[in-house]
C-alpha cells in the first residue's frame, strides 16, 4: 500500500486540513503566511 493510499486529506478551511489515517487517527495542519502547526501527531505506524 502506497502512503498516499493510506491518508485521507480534507480541506476543512482556507488554511486548514484534516488529514486522517486507514485506522481513524486524524490531526490537524494550520498553514500561515510563513509557518505552519500540526496539531495531535497521532502516533503513527
Amino acid at each position: 500500500m502506497k502512503r498516499k493510499d493510506f491518508y485521507q486529506i480534507d480541506k476543512l478551511s482556507k488554511r486548514a486540513y484534516r488529514i486522517t489515517s486507514r485506522e481513524g487517527v486524524f490531526c490537524e495542519l494550520l498553514v500561515g503566511d510563513r509557518k505552519a502547526m500540526l496539531i495531535d501527531t497521532t502516533y503513527g505506524i
